[in-house]
């Protein structure tokens, strides 16, 4: 929506303030910067942001967050290889980001207001299930469907929550 700067995992930050694409601050001291610029998609794992670039005569990077040792490379191929070597690939999942990875951040007021029309009949939905399940007058099955759902609700919430604080691939 709007100018955005994110602190990475390894305490560098990614920004899209120059109006030309997503940018990658890498700073490890404090007197020197390194920069990746046209940031297209990225991940964070084993201390390094790895991605793709949208435009130039490289298309991936693989940056270390303590050094700032930035590696590009011109073909796919290559670039999965040097994954591959220095064990920069996830196991289990790929969190890729093409933008703000924050949900629950200071905007998250501003975007639920702004999605009224999808929110309130979710949240009705819940309160409805939440006091459903304490009637007395329901059937056994129907309380465990209230409960079951009720309890899928707040774990994905509690899913989203936790990824917030630790954006890094598995």
């Amino acid at each position: 929506m709007s100018d955005w700067r994110e602190t990475t995992p390894g305490g560098n930050t990614i920004d899209n303030f120059s109006g030309n694409g997503y940018i990658l601050h890498l700073t490890p001291d404090e007197y020197e910067q390194v920069n990746v610029d046209n940031l297209k998609e990225w991940y964070f794992y084993n201390g390094h942001i790895t991605g793709i670039l949208k435009n130039g005569p490289t298309q991936y990077f693989t940056a270390d967050e303590k050094s700032g040792e930035t590696v590009y490379f011109k073909s796919e191929k290559e670039w999965k290889q040097y994954l591959n070597l220095n064990k920069l690939t996830p196991f289990i999942w790929t969190r890729w980001y093409s933008s703000d990875w924050l949900l629950f951040d200071d905007d998250f007021a501003f975007v639920m207001f702004m999605m009224f029309p999808i929110t309130l009949p979710l949240l009705c939905i819940f309160i409805y299930c939440i006091f459903g399940a304490v009637k007395e007058h329901l059937s056994k099955n129907h309380i465990k469907i209230y409960r079951i759902v009720v309890f899928a609700v707040i774990i994905l919430v509690l899913f989203i929550w936790v990824g917030d604080f630790y954006p890094q691939s598995f």
